[in-house]
């Protein structure tokens, strides 16, 4: 059996319900009706998590990569590899691009930047998913 899926859900199940409990038993109303949690503003605090996770994310598998170096699927097929990065790296920016425009919120500079970012981070860990040997792990 393999246990290393039900230690990970069993970890994002108590993360989850140590940030409910923060945003229920520690939140209160600002003075300009913004939603705090212990003193910091819950915007803040989830763009911080956000933001350290990604981090902490691609620190650990570029870590990985660096161990594994499973460079098997892409030397064996480059174009297939190309090709499946290419997806991988548009095509979820692509929707979150499509949901701010069906929401009405003009593109901009700054919004078309936000969108190359995004491309980025998703490209970013397709590679680093391919090298550090979860893709191989995972399907097969």
């Amino acid at each position: 059996m393999d246990y290393s899926l039900i230690i990970a859900s069993s970890a994002g199940l108590l993360l989850g319900v140590i940030t409910d409990f923060m945003f229920v038993k520690g939140s209160s109303r600002g003075t300009n009706n913004v939603l705090s949690i212990f003193g910091m503003s819950s915007n803040d605090l989830i763009n911080n998590i956000l933001f350290f996770s990604v981090v902490f994310a691609i620190v650990l598998f570029a870590g990985l990569s660096y161990l594994v170096r499973d460079l098997d699927y892409p030397k064996s097929n480059p174009f297939y590899f190309t090709l499946e990065t290419l997806f991988a790296t548009f095509v979820p920016a692509t929707l979150v691009y499509a949901i701010m425009f069906f929401r009405g919120i003009s593109p901009t500079m700054t919004r078309n930047i936000e969108y190359l970012i995004i491309c980025s981070k998703f490209g970013l860990f397709h590679i680093l998913f391919q090298f550090s040997g979860v893709y191989t792990y995972a399907l097969s």
